[in-house]
């Protein structure tokens, strides 16, 4: 093997040759990456956007809150 390894500059755990810029770890996109990028419609009104770990949207919430006075 010709090259000398030093560890990733990213993760600083996994030892990669002087050709390379990262691990393949960190070189490969993550799964959690993608998590904010989905797009996620409301259940109850299947028009607005809401966030991951919402239940409704903020229209839907205020209109429930409303009704429950």
């Amino acid at each position: 093997m010709t090259g000398r390894y030093t560890k990733c500059p990213k993760c600083q755990l996994n030892y990669i040759t002087q050709s390379m810029t990262c691990c393949t770890l960190c070189a490969s996109p993550s799964k959690d990456d993608n998590l904010y990028d989905e797009v996620i419609v409301c259940p109850f009104c299947f028009k607005n956007t809401m966030g991951v770990d919402d239940i409704m949207c903020v229209q839907c919430s205020m209109k429930r809150n409303k009704c429950d006075c």
